[in-house]
């Protein structure tokens, strides 16, 4: 069945957001935030309207990777990216 893809930040908004689509759309849990602001740098980028640098956070690689691979996915079923 072709669904959107609804992320939101927790499991449990997960779950409450899903019942209330009542499976008309995918819902899928980031698990907190995956991307901050760099410790080591400013932050931003001044030079460029201050832009934020973002840095992955330690550990959240393979969320990302599997937010990244269910993304596509989505966007391929609902004949939105065709690769």
């Amino acid at each position: 069945m072709k669904k959107p893809l609804i992320i939101v930040e927790s499991s449990t908004k997960a779950k409450t957001i899903t019942k209330y689509l009542e499976g008309k759309y995918n819902v899928l849990a980031s698990m907190d935030y995956e991307k901050d602001l760099s410790e080591n740098e400013l932050g931003i980028n001044i030079e460029k309207g201050f832009i934020p640098k973002y840095v992955t956070i330690k550990g959240k690689e393979k969320t990302i990777a599997n937010i990244k691979k269910v993304s596509l996915s989505s966007l391929r079923n609902l004949g939105i990216l065709l690769r």
